[in-house]
């Protein structure tokens, strides 16, 4: 999986009655847990991802701040990356998303994926 999710969970969070208040688009919910698709751009695409993601806390800050505002939900934005084949990988995000993101409360994580399926013997 790569792209970029809002990701929000909560002991005593109910995501039914919050899409309800704040329909978003691409959300799905199990249990506690609130998913909400970003971006889906490719995980070698970092720059896109954060573009798509900065576009959708501006359109979507209200709900954000509500849903962060609710007792004992956490949220994030997980970018979904491909793996690199080196000794090391590192990711930066720019300061708008930083700022923006810590302005309303947001963790920022990073997903790193193996790009194809490891062979079967």
């Amino acid at each position: 999986m790569s792209g970029c999710v809002l990701r929000a969970a909560g002991s005593a969070f109910s995501p039914e009655s919050f899409l309800a208040a704040f329909p978003l688009p691409e959300a799905n919910h199990r249990g506690n847990a609130l998913n909400v698709v970003v971006s889906d751009r490719d995980g070698a695409d970092l720059a896109g991802q954060v573009r798509d993601a900065l576009a959708f806390l501006q359109l979507h800050a209200p709900a954000v701040r509500a849903l962060l505002a609710m007792p004992g939900v956490e949220a994030s934005l997980d970018f979904g990356l491909w793996r690199k084949d080196t000794l090391s990988q590192s990711v930066l995000f720019p300061p708008t998303l930083t700022a923006f993101a810590g302005e309303l409360g947001l963790g920022l994580e990073v997903s790193l994926y193996v790009a194809t399926p490891p062979r079967s013997i």
